[in-house]
């Protein structure tokens, strides 16, 4: 199949743009070259072409700038690829969280620039935090649930029957006969 370059600058350019997520390029000075709409709106900047030229510190909150370029500069400097989590406060207060995965842009063995994705996962953090408080009821129920009961055969014998909790994917309690 011949390589049409324009064909494929459409395409990149399409999938760029209608990302949902926050895209940016910087350049080997960590200044940004483009970034998506969704990044320019996160950001307050309007449109993406407010965005060349500045750094992570014209935009970012001081501690999310030093991690933005501490991450730069690793991908930069070693030609890797590198993950982390971003966190901004958002004007009412709450906290945004974003898994961002940069990549090494490299042109003739040099590392040129950084191809940054900026996934939100605030609401993934959410569920997170969701499950681990229905695990705490769930222990504390666990924790005060009955211990046994006792029950008559038709013998007349009395037996007692222990619950105890097994691991199983199902977490479905086991009865063990003890007498």
């Amino acid at each position: 199949m011949k390589n049409d370059g324009n064909l494929l600058n459409r395409y990149l350019e399409l999938a760029f743009n209608q990302a949902k997520e926050l895209v940016y390029i910087k350049d080997s000075n960590m200044r940004f070259l483009v970034c998506n709409c969704p990044f320019a709106d996160f950001f307050g900047m309007g449109s993406p072409e407010k965005a060349t030229g500045l750094s992570a510190s014209d935009l970012m909150p001081p501690l999310a700038a030093e991690e933005d370029l501490r991450t730069d500069k690793e991908t930069l400097e070693k030609g890797i690829s590198v993950k982390t989590i971003l966190t901004f406060q958002e004007a009412n207060g709450s906290p945004r969280m974003f898994a961002c995965i940069k990549v090494p842009l490299i042109e003739m063995d040099h590392t040129i620039g950084v191809f940054c994705i900026m996934r939100d996962i605030t609401n993934e953090e959410d569920i997170i935090e969701n499950y681990r408080n229905q695990e705490a009821v769930n222990s504390a129920i666990i924790r005060n649930a009955p211990v046994g009961i006792s029950v008559r055969d038709s013998f007349g014998n009395l037996n007692m029957y222990r619950f105890t909790t097994i691991m199983s994917c199902a977490g479905i309690p086991s009865v063990m006969h003890t007498q």
